[in-house]
């Protein structure tokens, strides 16, 4: 909300790795879990980025929660949330070489829940990266973007593994 203290990332100025976990809402206006609202706060803070040491940001776009497991249905919640991000916007500033000299990486990556089957084909990761790849084509034509896809274990399996 514009009448909270927003929270910038301008005085870290030789950050090399940022990397962002955002819990995304499980339809469009809404708001996900404990949160107020669904701004582009996430534009506001990498727009905040001035380190000319930066060589990589990791955004993780948790969908862990949505009840809606098909991977169409997720991706278009993490492309929804990019797009009031401004996510054109953050392409032409993240891509611009003259300011990130250094930088190596953007990183998204959708955080899928336990409940949902893991993309042990290239399917999952061929639609997220077709999903994310057509909104940032600067950073993808420096060959700076990756896209992924991380599953959460079940419990059980973690147990199990201990």
């Amino acid at each position: 909300m514009r009448d909270q203290a927003s929270l910038s990332l301008a005085p870290c100025t030789s950050l090399e790795l940022v990397i962002i976990s955002c819990c995304l809402a499980a339809a469009p206006n809404s708001s996900p879990p404990n949160t107020q609202s669904n701004t582009a706060w996430l534009h506001e803070l990498i727009f905040s980025i001035t380190s000319p040491e930066l060589k990589g940001l990791s955004l993780d776009l948790d969908v862990s929660h949505i009840p809606d497991q098909s991977i169409s249905h997720l991706v278009k919640a993490g492309r929804d949330f990019m797009e009031q991000q401004q996510c054109s916007s953050l392409d032409a500033w993240l891509a611009d070489a003259r300011r990130f000299e250094h930088l190596q990486m953007v990183r998204i990556r959708l955080v899928c829940g336990r409940e949902t089957p893991s993309p042990v084909d290239d399917l999952w990761r061929a639609k997220v990266a077709t999903g994310f790849t057509s909104m940032f084509p600067l950073l993808h034509a420096r060959r700076l973007l990756r896209c992924a896809v991380l599953c959460l274990l079940p419990i059980r399996k973690l147990i199990r593994r201990a």
